[in-house]
Protein backbone atom coordinates (compact mmCIF):
# COMPACT_ATOMS: atom_id res chain seq x y z
CA UNK A 1 0.00 0.00 0.00
CA UNK A 2 2.99 2.29 0.75
CA UNK A 3 3.69 1.73 -3.03
CA UNK A 4 -0.06 2.24 -4.13
CA UNK A 5 -0.28 5.72 -2.09
CA UNK A 6 3.54 7.19 -3.19
CA UNK A 7 3.92 5.82 -6.76
CA UNK A 8 1.34 6.23 -10.05
CA UNK A 9 0.96 2.50 -10.56
CA UNK A 10 -1.54 1.11 -12.94
CA UNK A 11 -1.60 -2.10 -10.79
CA UNK A 12 -0.47 -5.03 -8.05
CA UNK A 13 0.30 -8.09 -9.58
CA UNK A 14 0.79 -11.15 -7.14
CA UNK A 15 2.79 -14.34 -8.49
CA UNK A 16 1.77 -17.98 -7.39
CA UNK A 17 3.50 -18.64 -3.83
CA UNK A 18 1.33 -18.44 -1.64
CA UNK A 19 2.45 -21.69 0.64
CA UNK A 20 5.08 -23.55 -0.88
CA UNK A 21 5.52 -26.17 -3.88
CA UNK A 22 6.74 -29.51 -3.53
CA UNK A 23 8.98 -30.89 -2.36
CA UNK A 24 9.02 -28.09 0.34
CA UNK A 25 5.23 -28.21 1.02
CA UNK A 26 3.96 -27.38 4.47
CA UNK A 27 3.52 -30.34 7.20
CA UNK A 28 2.95 -29.46 10.64
CA UNK A 29 4.80 -26.32 10.63
CA UNK A 30 1.80 -24.14 11.53
CA UNK A 31 0.09 -26.87 13.78
CA UNK A 32 0.91 -24.37 16.80
CA UNK A 33 -0.69 -21.29 15.01
CA UNK A 34 -3.88 -22.74 13.58
CA UNK A 35 -4.59 -24.41 17.50
CA UNK A 36 -4.67 -20.99 18.77
CA UNK A 37 -6.13 -19.54 15.57
CA UNK A 38 -8.35 -22.02 14.00
CA UNK A 39 -11.55 -20.46 15.63
CA UNK A 40 -14.03 -22.46 14.23
CA UNK A 41 -12.43 -24.42 11.31
CA UNK A 42 -12.08 -28.15 11.71
CA UNK A 43 -9.81 -28.78 9.18
CA UNK A 44 -6.24 -27.16 8.75
CA UNK A 45 -6.54 -26.79 4.66
CA UNK A 46 -9.25 -24.80 4.82
CA UNK A 47 -7.37 -23.00 7.77
CA UNK A 48 -4.72 -22.01 5.01
CA UNK A 49 -7.02 -21.51 2.39
CA UNK A 50 -9.12 -18.98 4.55
CA UNK A 51 -5.72 -17.20 5.67
CA UNK A 52 -5.07 -16.80 1.65
CA UNK A 53 -8.11 -15.52 0.87
CA UNK A 54 -8.97 -12.77 3.43
CA UNK A 55 -4.73 -11.75 2.95
CA UNK A 56 -5.90 -11.14 -0.67
CA UNK A 57 -9.37 -9.76 0.14
CA UNK A 58 -7.56 -7.03 2.35
CA UNK A 59 -5.09 -6.04 -0.68
CA UNK A 60 -7.76 -5.44 -3.22
CA UNK A 61 -9.77 -3.67 -0.50
CA UNK A 62 -7.41 -1.64 0.55
CA UNK A 63 -6.31 -0.52 -3.20
CA UNK A 64 -9.31 -0.29 -3.92
CA UNK A 65 -10.14 2.34 -1.15
CA UNK A 66 -6.99 4.38 -2.23
CA UNK A 67 -6.98 4.10 -5.82
CA UNK A 68 -10.01 2.49 -7.33
CA UNK A 69 -8.25 2.39 -10.99
CA UNK A 70 -5.05 0.84 -9.66
CA UNK A 71 -5.97 -2.70 -10.86
CA UNK A 72 -5.30 -5.91 -8.73
CA UNK A 73 -4.35 -9.36 -10.08
CA UNK A 74 -2.42 -12.86 -9.76
CA UNK A 75 -0.97 -15.39 -11.37
CA UNK A 76 -2.15 -18.70 -9.85
CA UNK A 77 -0.68 -22.21 -11.01
CA UNK A 78 -2.73 -23.56 -14.34
CA UNK A 79 -4.21 -26.47 -12.52
CA UNK A 80 -7.06 -25.17 -9.99
CA UNK A 81 -7.41 -28.82 -9.12
CA UNK A 82 -6.72 -32.29 -11.04
CA UNK A 83 -10.10 -33.07 -13.06
CA UNK A 84 -10.87 -29.82 -13.54
CA UNK A 85 -11.47 -29.99 -16.34
CA UNK A 86 -11.73 -33.77 -17.30
CA UNK A 87 -8.71 -35.30 -17.94
CA UNK A 88 -6.49 -32.63 -16.40
CA UNK A 89 -3.45 -34.05 -14.19
CA UNK A 90 -1.01 -31.93 -11.85
CA UNK A 91 -0.24 -30.68 -8.95
CA UNK A 92 -3.12 -30.02 -6.95
CA UNK A 93 -2.91 -25.89 -6.08
CA UNK A 94 -6.46 -25.93 -3.75
CA UNK A 95 -4.97 -29.01 -1.87
CA UNK A 96 -0.61 -28.07 -2.00
CA UNK A 97 -0.81 -24.12 -2.44
CA UNK A 98 -3.83 -23.64 -0.52
CA UNK A 99 -4.56 -21.02 -3.45
CA UNK A 100 -8.08 -21.34 -4.27
CA UNK A 101 -8.09 -19.05 -7.12
CA UNK A 102 -11.52 -19.62 -7.93
CA UNK A 103 -12.82 -18.32 -4.52
CA UNK A 104 -11.13 -14.86 -5.27
CA UNK A 105 -13.46 -14.83 -8.60
CA UNK A 106 -16.34 -15.63 -6.25
CA UNK A 107 -15.09 -12.89 -4.00
CA UNK A 108 -14.50 -10.79 -6.31
CA UNK A 109 -10.93 -9.81 -4.95
CA UNK A 110 -9.02 -9.25 -8.07
CA UNK A 111 -9.75 -7.45 -11.26
CA UNK A 112 -7.78 -10.32 -13.54
CA UNK A 113 -6.35 -13.85 -13.61
CA UNK A 114 -3.44 -14.82 -15.31
CA UNK A 115 -2.95 -18.52 -15.05
CA UNK A 116 0.48 -20.28 -15.84
CA UNK A 117 -0.66 -22.34 -18.36
CA UNK A 118 2.56 -23.69 -19.26
CA UNK A 119 1.91 -26.60 -20.93
CA UNK A 120 1.13 -27.30 -24.84
CA UNK A 121 -1.63 -29.07 -27.06
CA UNK A 122 -2.44 -32.62 -25.71
CA UNK A 123 -1.37 -34.67 -22.92
CA UNK A 124 -2.59 -34.40 -18.96
CA UNK A 125 -2.02 -30.75 -18.64
CA UNK A 126 -3.75 -29.72 -22.21
CA UNK A 127 -4.05 -26.52 -23.31
CA UNK A 128 -7.17 -26.56 -25.01
CA UNK A 129 -8.95 -27.81 -22.46
CA UNK A 130 -7.28 -26.09 -19.52
CA UNK A 131 -7.66 -22.52 -21.51
CA UNK A 132 -11.41 -22.49 -21.60
CA UNK A 133 -11.74 -24.09 -18.37
CA UNK A 134 -10.42 -20.66 -16.90
CA UNK A 135 -12.21 -18.61 -19.17
CA UNK A 136 -15.39 -19.94 -18.17
CA UNK A 137 -14.83 -19.86 -14.33
CA UNK A 138 -13.36 -16.48 -14.16
CA UNK A 139 -15.93 -14.73 -16.29
CA UNK A 140 -17.15 -11.99 -14.21
CA UNK A 141 -13.47 -10.75 -14.50
CA UNK A 142 -10.86 -10.68 -16.75
CA UNK A 143 -8.71 -13.88 -17.70
CA UNK A 144 -5.36 -13.42 -19.66
CA UNK A 145 -3.73 -16.56 -20.60
CA UNK A 146 -0.06 -16.97 -18.98
CA UNK A 147 1.89 -18.52 -21.89
CA UNK A 148 5.41 -20.62 -21.33
CA UNK A 149 7.43 -18.70 -24.14
CA UNK A 150 10.98 -20.05 -22.02
CA UNK A 151 9.88 -23.51 -23.10
CA UNK A 152 11.44 -22.91 -26.32
CA UNK A 153 14.45 -22.99 -24.92
CA UNK A 154 16.94 -26.23 -25.32
CA UNK A 155 15.46 -27.91 -21.82
CA UNK A 156 12.10 -28.55 -23.51
CA UNK A 157 12.44 -27.28 -27.48
CA UNK A 158 9.42 -26.07 -28.56
CA UNK A 159 8.83 -24.54 -31.86
CA UNK A 160 8.22 -21.03 -32.06
CA UNK A 161 4.79 -22.31 -34.01
CA UNK A 162 3.49 -23.78 -30.57
CA UNK A 163 2.98 -20.35 -29.09
CA UNK A 164 1.48 -18.99 -32.22
CA UNK A 165 -1.23 -21.77 -32.18
CA UNK A 166 -1.67 -20.67 -28.24
CA UNK A 167 -2.08 -16.70 -28.92
CA UNK A 168 -4.79 -18.07 -32.22
CA UNK A 169 -6.78 -20.15 -29.70
CA UNK A 170 -7.23 -17.52 -27.77
CA UNK A 171 -8.94 -15.86 -30.01
CA UNK A 172 -11.52 -18.11 -31.07
CA UNK A 173 -12.24 -17.83 -27.28
CA UNK A 174 -14.74 -14.75 -26.20
CA UNK A 175 -13.89 -15.58 -22.54
CA UNK A 176 -9.57 -15.04 -22.91
CA UNK A 177 -9.14 -11.63 -23.62
CA UNK A 178 -5.35 -11.58 -24.26
CA UNK A 179 -2.16 -13.50 -22.80
CA UNK A 180 1.24 -12.95 -21.49
CA UNK A 181 4.65 -14.40 -22.00
CA UNK A 182 7.29 -15.63 -19.40
CA UNK A 183 9.82 -14.56 -19.37
CA UNK A 184 10.37 -11.39 -21.55
CA UNK A 185 14.32 -11.53 -21.30
CA UNK A 186 13.83 -14.59 -24.21
CA UNK A 187 11.49 -12.14 -26.19
CA UNK A 188 14.00 -9.60 -25.90
CA UNK A 189 16.93 -11.86 -27.16
CA UNK A 190 14.01 -13.14 -30.18
CA UNK A 191 14.32 -16.56 -28.65
CA UNK A 192 13.93 -18.54 -32.05
CA UNK A 193 12.33 -15.21 -33.63
CA UNK A 194 9.70 -14.94 -31.11
CA UNK A 195 10.00 -11.37 -30.89
CA UNK A 196 10.29 -11.16 -34.73
CA UNK A 197 6.57 -13.79 -34.57
CA UNK A 198 5.33 -11.41 -32.32
CA UNK A 199 5.97 -7.98 -34.04
CA UNK A 200 5.33 -9.00 -38.09
CA UNK A 201 2.51 -11.39 -37.10
CA UNK A 202 0.85 -12.51 -33.80
CA UNK A 203 0.09 -8.86 -32.38
CA UNK A 204 1.75 -6.63 -34.99
CA UNK A 205 -1.18 -3.85 -34.32
CA UNK A 206 -1.08 -2.28 -30.84
CA UNK A 207 -4.04 -2.54 -28.89
CA UNK A 208 -5.86 -1.11 -25.51
CA UNK A 209 -6.33 -3.06 -22.58
CA UNK A 210 -9.73 -4.51 -22.34
CA UNK A 211 -12.35 -2.40 -20.45
CA UNK A 212 -12.88 -3.49 -16.82
CA UNK A 213 -16.66 -2.89 -16.43
CA UNK A 214 -16.55 -2.49 -12.90
CA UNK A 215 -14.32 0.08 -12.34
CA UNK A 216 -15.15 3.56 -14.11
CA UNK A 217 -16.45 3.39 -17.48
CA UNK A 218 -17.28 6.77 -18.10
CA UNK A 219 -15.85 8.37 -21.55
CA UNK A 220 -13.66 11.09 -21.24
CA UNK A 221 -13.73 14.19 -23.76
CA UNK A 222 -12.65 14.07 -26.86
CA UNK A 223 -9.05 15.74 -27.68
CA UNK A 224 -9.22 19.21 -28.72
CA UNK A 225 -7.41 21.53 -31.15
CA UNK A 226 -6.18 18.53 -33.26
CA UNK A 227 -3.45 19.83 -36.46
CA UNK A 228 -1.05 18.08 -38.45
CA UNK A 229 1.84 19.90 -40.31
CA UNK A 230 5.09 17.94 -42.02
CA UNK A 231 8.14 17.32 -40.18
CA UNK A 232 10.11 16.69 -43.18
CA UNK A 233 8.08 17.58 -46.54
CA UNK A 234 10.27 16.00 -48.52
CA UNK A 235 10.92 12.81 -46.30
CA UNK A 236 7.10 12.61 -46.16
CA UNK A 237 7.14 13.00 -42.22
CA UNK A 238 3.62 13.96 -40.79
CA UNK A 239 3.10 15.12 -37.18
CA UNK A 240 -0.07 15.01 -35.63
CA UNK A 241 -0.40 17.46 -32.36
CA UNK A 242 -3.45 17.89 -30.15
CA UNK A 243 -4.32 19.33 -27.11
CA UNK A 244 -5.51 17.36 -23.64
CA UNK A 245 -9.26 18.53 -22.90
CA UNK A 246 -10.65 19.51 -19.32
CA UNK A 247 -11.20 16.19 -17.92
CA UNK A 248 -12.01 15.90 -13.96
CA UNK A 249 -13.80 12.74 -12.70
CA UNK A 250 -15.06 12.60 -8.84
CA UNK A 251 -12.62 11.04 -6.57
CA UNK A 252 -11.03 9.46 -9.35
CA UNK A 253 -7.45 8.85 -11.83
CA UNK A 254 -7.54 11.53 -14.55
CA UNK A 255 -4.98 10.63 -16.58
CA UNK A 256 -5.69 10.07 -20.23
CA UNK A 257 -3.57 8.43 -23.40
CA UNK A 258 -4.47 8.59 -27.02
CA UNK A 259 -5.24 6.29 -29.15
CA UNK A 260 -4.21 7.16 -32.82
CA UNK A 261 -6.31 5.45 -36.06
CA UNK A 262 -5.32 6.03 -39.73
CA UNK A 263 -7.00 4.68 -42.84
CA UNK A 264 -6.44 5.33 -46.33
CA UNK A 265 -9.17 6.56 -48.43
CA UNK A 266 -10.36 8.77 -51.53
CA UNK A 267 -13.43 10.05 -49.07
CA UNK A 268 -13.25 10.47 -45.84
CA UNK A 269 -14.62 7.41 -43.83
CA UNK A 270 -16.89 7.23 -40.95
CA UNK A 271 -15.06 7.56 -37.72
CA UNK A 272 -17.07 4.42 -35.68
CA UNK A 273 -16.03 2.21 -38.41
CA UNK A 274 -12.84 2.96 -38.25
CA UNK A 275 -12.05 2.74 -34.81
CA UNK A 276 -14.28 0.02 -34.33
CA UNK A 277 -11.38 -2.02 -36.51
CA UNK A 278 -7.93 -2.98 -34.44
CA UNK A 279 -6.27 -2.94 -37.88
CA UNK A 280 -6.40 0.70 -38.05
CA UNK A 281 -4.90 1.12 -34.77
CA UNK A 282 -1.49 1.96 -35.43
CA UNK A 283 -0.19 3.71 -32.24
CA UNK A 284 -0.99 3.99 -28.09
CA UNK A 285 1.09 7.46 -26.51
CA UNK A 286 0.75 9.40 -23.40
CA UNK A 287 2.23 12.37 -25.37
CA UNK A 288 -0.32 15.03 -27.12
CA UNK A 289 1.73 14.66 -30.58
CA UNK A 290 2.19 11.48 -32.91
CA UNK A 291 5.14 11.40 -36.08
CA UNK A 292 5.35 8.94 -38.89
CA UNK A 293 6.60 8.91 -42.03
CA UNK A 294 4.20 8.06 -45.12
CA UNK A 295 4.08 6.70 -48.46
CA UNK A 296 2.96 8.48 -51.18
CA UNK A 297 -0.19 7.91 -52.63
CA UNK A 298 -3.00 9.23 -55.11
CA UNK A 299 -5.62 8.67 -52.28
CA UNK A 300 -5.38 10.53 -48.62
CA UNK A 301 -4.52 9.51 -45.41
CA UNK A 302 -7.29 10.36 -42.59
CA UNK A 303 -6.05 10.22 -38.88
CA UNK A 304 -8.80 9.81 -36.00
CA UNK A 305 -7.28 10.66 -32.57
CA UNK A 306 -9.36 9.43 -29.36
CA UNK A 307 -8.77 10.25 -25.42
CA UNK A 308 -8.29 6.50 -23.56
CA UNK A 309 -8.90 6.77 -19.58
CA UNK A 310 -6.91 4.66 -17.94
CA UNK A 311 -9.64 1.78 -17.85
CA UNK A 312 -9.43 1.70 -21.52
CA UNK A 313 -12.20 4.24 -22.54
CA UNK A 314 -12.63 5.70 -25.72
CA UNK A 315 -14.17 9.00 -25.93
CA UNK A 316 -16.74 9.19 -27.92
CA UNK A 317 -15.94 11.27 -30.66
CA UNK A 318 -13.06 10.72 -32.74
CA UNK A 319 -11.61 13.73 -34.60
CA UNK A 320 -10.74 13.09 -38.38
CA UNK A 321 -7.64 14.94 -39.46
CA UNK A 322 -7.02 15.23 -43.61
CA UNK A 323 -3.31 14.56 -44.49
CA UNK A 324 -3.43 15.61 -48.25
CA UNK A 325 -0.46 13.59 -49.49
CA UNK A 326 -1.49 13.45 -53.59
CA UNK A 327 -0.77 17.00 -53.85
CA UNK A 328 1.31 18.00 -51.02
CA UNK A 329 4.36 15.00 -50.96
CA UNK A 330 6.32 15.99 -54.01
CA UNK A 331 9.59 15.34 -55.22
CA UNK A 332 12.32 16.91 -53.10
CA UNK A 333 13.46 18.82 -56.12
CA UNK A 334 10.77 20.77 -57.23
CA UNK A 335 10.62 21.77 -53.70
CA UNK A 336 14.16 22.98 -52.06
CA UNK A 337 16.10 24.41 -55.23
CA UNK A 338 18.66 25.79 -53.19
CA UNK A 339 20.50 26.46 -49.97
CA UNK A 340 19.59 27.93 -47.18
CA UNK A 341 19.30 28.28 -43.39
CA UNK A 342 17.03 29.43 -41.46
CA UNK A 343 16.30 31.52 -38.07
CA UNK A 344 16.54 29.09 -34.79
CA UNK A 345 13.55 28.47 -33.10
CA UNK A 346 12.59 29.72 -30.64
CA UNK A 347 14.88 32.79 -30.07
CA UNK A 348 15.86 33.66 -27.71
CA UNK A 349 15.85 30.08 -26.49
CA UNK A 350 16.32 28.50 -22.76
CA UNK A 351 18.34 25.68 -23.10
CA UNK A 352 17.41 24.02 -26.57
CA UNK A 353 16.18 25.36 -29.89
CA UNK A 354 15.72 23.94 -33.15
CA UNK A 355 18.19 24.99 -36.88
CA UNK A 356 16.33 24.11 -39.76
CA UNK A 357 18.24 24.03 -43.05
CA UNK A 358 17.27 23.62 -47.26
CA UNK A 359 19.45 21.75 -49.22
CA UNK A 360 18.98 21.32 -52.80
CA UNK A 361 21.03 18.64 -54.32
CA UNK A 362 22.69 15.78 -51.66
CA UNK A 363 25.92 17.16 -50.20
CA UNK A 364 28.29 17.19 -47.58
CA UNK A 365 27.34 19.54 -44.91
CA UNK A 366 28.61 20.88 -41.10
CA UNK A 367 26.62 22.44 -38.90
CA UNK A 368 28.60 24.17 -35.89
CA UNK A 369 27.90 27.10 -32.83
CA UNK A 370 30.26 29.73 -32.14
CA UNK A 371 31.05 31.78 -29.18
CA UNK A 372 31.38 35.66 -30.29
CA UNK A 373 35.14 35.32 -29.70
CA UNK A 374 34.68 33.16 -32.73
CA UNK A 375 35.75 29.82 -30.45
CA UNK A 376 33.36 26.66 -31.38
CA UNK A 377 31.22 25.29 -28.76
CA UNK A 378 28.99 22.85 -30.38
CA UNK A 379 29.43 20.51 -33.77
CA UNK A 380 25.49 19.52 -34.74
CA UNK A 381 26.23 18.25 -37.68
CA UNK A 382 28.96 16.71 -40.19
CA UNK A 383 27.96 14.27 -42.39
CA UNK A 384 26.51 13.60 -46.15
CA UNK A 385 22.28 14.89 -45.98
CA UNK A 386 20.12 14.54 -48.65
CA UNK A 387 18.37 17.03 -50.37
CA UNK A 388 15.23 18.28 -48.40
CA UNK A 389 14.44 20.27 -45.49
CA UNK A 390 16.18 19.20 -42.40
CA UNK A 391 16.36 20.19 -38.92
CA UNK A 392 19.19 19.45 -36.04
CA UNK A 393 18.55 20.25 -32.00
CA UNK A 394 21.18 22.68 -30.12
CA UNK A 395 21.25 21.91 -26.70
CA UNK A 396 23.12 24.75 -24.40
CA UNK A 397 22.58 23.62 -21.20
CA UNK A 398 25.89 23.87 -20.49
CA UNK A 399 26.50 27.45 -21.92
CA UNK A 400 25.99 31.13 -20.40
CA UNK A 401 23.73 33.53 -21.94
CA UNK A 402 24.63 35.28 -24.83
CA UNK A 403 24.67 35.69 -28.38
CA UNK A 404 26.11 32.68 -30.37
CA UNK A 405 26.40 32.70 -34.16
CA UNK A 406 25.42 29.50 -35.99
CA UNK A 407 27.17 28.30 -39.59
CA UNK A 408 26.50 26.09 -42.48
CA UNK A 409 29.11 25.24 -44.45
CA UNK A 410 28.31 22.79 -47.93
CA UNK A 411 31.44 23.07 -50.85
CA UNK A 412 28.62 25.33 -52.25
CA UNK A 413 27.82 27.71 -49.46
CA UNK A 414 28.68 29.21 -45.94
CA UNK A 415 26.08 30.59 -44.35
CA UNK A 416 25.92 32.26 -40.88
CA UNK A 417 23.50 33.40 -38.78
CA UNK A 418 23.01 34.32 -35.36
CA UNK A 419 20.61 33.54 -32.18
CA UNK A 420 20.36 34.63 -28.58
CA UNK A 421 20.43 32.35 -25.39
CA UNK A 422 18.63 34.05 -22.19
CA UNK A 423 18.82 31.67 -19.15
Amino acid sequence: MDVVRRYDVDGVHFDDYFYPYAPNTISNQDAATYAEFKGDFTNIGDWRRDNVNRMIKAVHDSIKTAKPHVKFGISPFGIWRPGNPEGIVGTDAYATLYADAKAWITDESVDYLIPQLYWAFGGGQDYAKLAPWWGIESKNRHLYTGNAVYKMEATWNWPTSEIGNQVRFNRNNSNVLGQTYFRSRLIQNNLKGIADSLKTDWQRHPALSPTMDWLNVEAPPAPVDITWDWVNQIAHEVEINWSKPTYAVAGDDTLLRYAIYRVLADVAPDAATVTASASNLIAVTGETSFSETLEPSDDNYYYFVTSVSRNSVESESPTAIEVVTSTSIIDGNDLVTRVELHQNFPNPFNPTTQIRFDLGESSDVQIEVFNVMGQRVAMLFSGYQSAGSHSVAFDATSLASGVYMYRLTTPNAVITKSMMLVK
